[in-house]
């Protein structure tokens, strides 16, 4: 969790690209995937199967009762079948619940370590 630019995509793609010789790992940006599924391009097992699952950019996408029904689909059975979730969003903790509805935000607060980064945007600053 953090502002833009703190640099949680990069951690996140670090932490897949460390581990993605050992294990089956997945990247999603969260909008994007929904996009895909939406269109039949990729299902909920995909998001099922991989042993890490990168969700980047959670809250980001337009909130629908269809939206929020597959991430809390993804999101449960990852939890029942305790498979390791990344998450990267830029809401903060008080925020979170009001943008991903409250048994989205439950699930992911109540079930995972936090890391929040704090600082400057990275990308405006190297201009």
């Amino acid at each position: 969790m953090g502002p833009s630019g703190t640099g949680k995509t990069h951690l996140a793609c670090a932490i897949a690209n460390e581990l993605k010789g050992k294990y089956a790992v997945s990247f999603a940006n969260v909008p994007m995937l929904l996009e895909k599924m939406r269109t039949g391009n990729v299902s909920v097992e995909e998001m099922l199967s991989a042993d890490l699952l990168v969700l980047d950019d959670l809250g980001s996408e337009r909130e629908t009762a269809w939206t929020v029904e597959r991430l809390l689909l993804i999101v449960d059975a990852r939890l029942t079948n305790l498979k390791p979730t990344v998450f990267t969003t830029n809401y903060e903790l008080k925020d979170f619940e009001v943008r991903v509805g409250m048994r989205l935000a439950s699930r992911i607060i109540g079930n995972n370590l936090h890391v929040f980064l704090m600082g400057p945007d990275w990308r405006l600053s190297q201009r």
